[in-house]
């Protein structure tokens, strides 16, 4: 597997960033959706020849555009590929996208529940991992 990279990606719901990212077409969620592709553009410049396997949880709102940048890069030309989603139990679905990936994002506003369970495990087997708060890509003022 050294010709590839995992990428993993994972990040609230819209009831704890804002309900218009229930609207994937919306203004907030194209702010989103590029903000994921240009991350995942530059990781694929960075890493030249290999393929970015993009694993996300695929729930509804953040996970979903992140989805959705993946698809537009791979239509784009880019050499990634979105993994196969399974509908695990949470927490079993959150420990396979970090075992084994090279990097993780996350769009966390350091509160517990899922998303920090998920950081917490990252933290403790040792991924690179990049925490962005939401409101570092809406440009909203916390």
């Amino acid at each position: 597997m050294d010709d590839m990279l995992i990428l993993t990606f994972i990040g609230h719901r819209p009831n704890k960033i804002s309900k218009e990212l229930y609207n994937w077409k919306s203004e907030l969620s194209e702010k989103y959706i590029k903000f994921f592709m240009n991350y995942i553009a530059k990781y694929c410049s960075e890493n030249s020849g290999k393929i970015v396997r993009c694993r996300s949880g695929m729930a509804f709102g953040i996970d979903t555009l992140f989805g959705i940048a993946v698809m537009r890069l791979y239509k784009d030309g880019y050499n990634v590929e979105l993994d196969d989603y399974t509908n695990w139990r949470m927490q079993d679905r959150n420990v396979y996208m970090i075992n084994g990936c090279n990097r993780v994002l996350v769009v966390w506003d350091g509160t517990k529940g899922g998303t920090g369970n998920y950081v917490k495990y990252a933290k403790k087997v040792g991924v690179d991992i990049d925490i962005v708060r939401s409101t570092e890509i809406s440009g909203e003022v916390a």
